[in-house]
């Protein structure tokens, strides 16, 4: 379909080739197909927005952050996605999840993600 349609290929490509960052006037682009991340005339708005998200992970203590301080070197955030995935494969060997004890039923009394007591 989109082979035969400029606008659906344009769309799927969209979100084919997507960008790390993204920044759109919904006012003028309701369907967000002209990022402006990189315009030069948002520069300032990209800046200001980048500042106050880097503050608030930081406040957050946001796991993401060192990612997101690294977003422009391929190199370092790959490094730290294996390092993300290690440290899973760890959790998983660690920790016995409790969704396994209820997979059908309410949730609303099980607030533990995982059973203490079952930390090696």
């Amino acid at each position: 379909m989109a082979q035969h349609h400029q606008e659906v290929k344009e769309r799927f490509d969209h979100w084919l080739y997507r960008s790390v960052e993204e920044l759109y006037d919904y006012e003028k682009d309701p369907n967000a197909l002209n990022n402006l991340i990189d315009n030069p005339a948002y520069s300032e708005v990209v800046d200001e927005m980048r500042q106050e998200l880097r503050t608030w992970m930081k406040n957050t203590n946001d796991y993401l952050l060192p990612a997101f301080d690294n977003k422009e070197n391929p190199k370092k955030l790959n490094r730290w996605m294996e390092n993300q995935i290690k440290q899973a494969e760890v959790r998983t060997k660690k920790y016995k999840w409790k969704r396994g004890k209820n997979q059908s039923g309410s949730t609303k009394a099980n607030k533990a993600l995982f059973d203490p007591n079952s930390i090696k």
